[in-house]
């Protein structure tokens, strides 16, 4: 069962940076799943006897093996963890009581989120602030899932070098910086650990880069039940705040998280909207699925990684096209069809796309956020 985690954040930390010059590297402020089940996994891996042992072709991995030739592990104290580690889940690790902005939401150009925001998923009219009259602009970056308020990641800044060994002195054209998400923010995330034990407060974990170098101290202050989102109720606000169809009935789609869905096999040649819209129904829904993609807002990227499945290798994992954090998907169906509903449902329990075992695709059906609308 999914328990949602909090983590205090010990020591700096940074995750899935990117460089923006050749030494200055700057963190993402949200650390993706397969970083947080990498760290759980790193937790056990330095007293594991086989861990260098390939299993389909990848070394560091948790597994059960076999107690005939791996005596090692009846007795290892990990050994349930091990067995169960692959079917775990693990969702991308944000800051506390937060959600990505979706594409749709706009906020007052001159006073932020101290005004009134709205969204435009299911009205787009002439916008306008409900309070001073001013432009509206788009809402962007992470914001706290009950205000709307933008929520500002603290960052800190250090700068490094290494040492020549022969003078003792700075090695030359080594100085490099590091802007970091700063300790002490708390982050959340959640965990399906399939009742082994291996959540729990108080448990340390290193996540990210350079953690041998103290970075990425994550302590775990608390471990909760989740409260079921109702789907059902969730989709019959949202129609009855907006849907006067007779024969349709509407809902949204906040992606959470980013989604792999294979948009990069979808050719480059010009496409007509509706062209467009048969793609997307394709890749988020599959064939013959209840519910129609009516309107996608949404933002793609380019994103690849190194594949550290063997020691030292340098190996860029596969290139994917990632659909980002705040896209947003308006959907229809017939009226009062429970196929439909159950099938809402079944997509945010289980996710979009690929990779949704560490975190990508996660959704949430008709999130309050959309059912704002225009008026503020």
């Amino acid at each position: 069962m999914k328990k949602l985690v909090k983590f205090l954040l010990e020591s700096n930390v940074i995750s899935a940076g990117i460089k923006t010059n050749n030494n200055f590297l700057k963190t993402e402020d949200i650390i993706n799943g397969a970083v947080v089940r990498a760290a759980f996994a790193n937790d056990i891996l330095p007293e594991c006897e086989y861990a260098e042992e390939k299993i389909n072709g990848k070394q560091y991995w948790l597994s059960e093996r076999e107690p005939e030739t791996h005596p090692y592990c009846a007795e290892c104290r990990h050994k349930d963890i091990c067995k169960k580690f692959s079917d775990m889940s693990f969702s991308f690790l944000v800051p506390e009581n937060s959600i990505p902005a979706p594409f749709t939401a706009k906020m007052c150009k001159s006073c932020g989120t101290a005004h009134p925001v709205m969204d435009t998923i299911m009205d787009n009219g002439a916008l306008k602030c409900s309070v001073c009259g001013g432009r509206m602009e788009n809402l962007k970056g992470i914001i706290d899932k009950d205000t709307y308020e933008s929520v500002r990641v603290r960052h800190s800044i250090t700068t490094h070098t290494s040492i020549n060994s022969n003078s003792r002195t700075a090695a030359d054209g080594s100085l490099f910086s590091i802007e970091a998400i700063r300790k002490g923010q708390i982050y959340q995330c959640e965990i399906d650990d399939c009742d082994t034990g291996m959540i729990y407060e108080g448990k340390t974990i290193y996540t990210g880069k350079y953690s041998s170098a103290g970075f990425g101290k994550l302590r775990i202050i608390s471990v909760n039940d989740i409260k079921k989102h109702d789907v059902p109720e969730a989709v019959r606000k949202f129609n009855d705040k907006f849907s006067e169809n007779d024969e349709k009935e509407y809902a949204s789609i906040l992606f959470l998280s980013s989604a792999k869905l294979d948009i990069d096999s979808c050719g480059s040649k010009p496409l007509t909207t509706e062209e467009y819209k048969k793609i997307w129904q394709k890749r988020l829904f599959g064939e013959n699925a209840p519910i129609k993609a009516e309107q996608v807002y949404a933002q793609n990227i380019p994103y690849h990684g190194f594949d550290t499945s063997e020691y030292y290798n340098k190996n860029y994992s596969r290139t994917d096209i990632l659909t980002e954090a705040g896209s947003s998907v308006k959907v229809s169906f017939e009226k009062g069809s429970a196929e439909a509903v159950s099938f809402l449902e079944n997509l945010e329990e289980k996710g979009i796309g690929r990779d949704t075992n560490v975190g990508y695709g996660k959704i949430l059906v008709c999130a309050d956020i959309h059912m704002i609308g225009i008026g503020g």
